[in-house]
This record gives structure tokens, sequence and C-alpha cells, in this order.
């Protein structure tokens, strides 16, 4: 298990760069959040910083991580990220790891039904954002009365992360819903 020291949480959740993760490590700490979905490892260390603080504050042993990503089919634009290597990176710190390659819609499609109750899902700003919109569908079946869900707009990669509330991710999954319909109809 990797737990992190008081005045390490205080310097993650005031004075850490990028100023944007800031938001997220406090919600953990708050909110005890057992069970946590990242759609795009965007950093690897804000994982591995978000698993320090779930172990710290939540549940010693029973934090259930998620991590949704290209890994080694990220493409040249983006910071490689093997598989493997983020697996070996997040093992040791206790939680319990499922690692889902694809983009947004493919792993959610795969994940979403083995996932109620998801506690935190974050969604990164270098997510495909044509994938996310198809994926807000499989989103409301995972989510429970008082789960978060954290989403930074790939128009402002280092702006703040908003709080996308429940009726906004039902909106966004039933117009995909009904998109769905359409195609299938026509």
């Amino acid at each position: 298990m990797s737990t992190i020291s008081k005045l390490n949480y205080f310097k993650l959740a005031f004075l850490s760069k990028p100023k944007c993760d800031r938001l997220v490590y406090k919600k953990i700490a708050k909110n005890r959040y057992q069970s946590i979905v990242e759609v795009g490892i965007q950093n690897l260390a804000r994982t591995q910083n978000i698993l320090r603080i779930a172990e710290t504050f939540g549940l010693s042993g029973q934090i259930k991580y998620t991590g949704i990503d290209l890994f080694d089919g990220r493409p040249d634009s983006q910071p490689s990220l093997p598989l493997k290597m983020v697996h070996q990176s997040l093992k040791p710190l206790g939680a319990k790891i499922q690692l889902a390659p694809g983009d947004a819609l493919q792993a959610l499609n795969r994940i979403a039904n083995s996932h109620l109750r998801t506690d935190l899902i974050i969604v990164s700003p270098d997510t495909d954002l044509e994938a996310m919109e198809q994926a807000w569908f499989y989103v409301p079946r995972m989510l429970h009365a008082n789960s978060t869900v954290l989403i930074r707009s790939p128009k402002d990669p280092l702006g703040p992360f908003q709080t996308v509330g429940r009726l906004e991710i039902e909106r966004k999954a039933d117009f995909e819903s009904s998109q769905r319909r359409i195609v299938q109809a026509a």
C-alpha cells in the first residue's frame, strides 16, 4: 500500500502543477472515493497521486481504479504510454488496477456493466472528443446518486476541471441514444 503524508497531500492539493489537477486531489480526499475510472491517462504522475490520495483517505486496500487509454496505440502527437509500463507503475500502489485499452467509446462499451456504482469518473482533455460524445451513452449506468464526473475541455487542456451534473450526463446519453436510433432507422 502506498499512502502519502498530510504534508505531501497539502502540497498536491494546494501547490501542485498543473494547477488544474488540484481539484481532483481535493475531491478524492474529501469524498473518500473507492472506485475511480480515468478516461485518458494524461499524466502517469497524476494517476499515481490519485491512487495515493485515495489509499490515504479512503478504505485502504479497497480502492478500485480503471484506466482507459490507447496505451501502445497512442498517436505520435501524444507521449508514449506502454500498457505494461503503466501496469508496473500502478500495481505497487495498493489499488485493484484494471487497464482498458481503446478509445472512450470502445472501452466504456466493454466495461460499463461491470463498473456499476463508480464514485469518480475523470475525463482528460486528450480524450478523442468524438469517441467521448458517443461514449456518454454508457456513463449513466456506471453512476450512483453521489458519483462525480470531472471533465476538462480539449479546447483548454490546462483549464480547470468542470463537474458534469447528472442531468447533463443524462442529456448527453439521451442525445447519443437518439442519434443511434436515427442511424439504425436509415
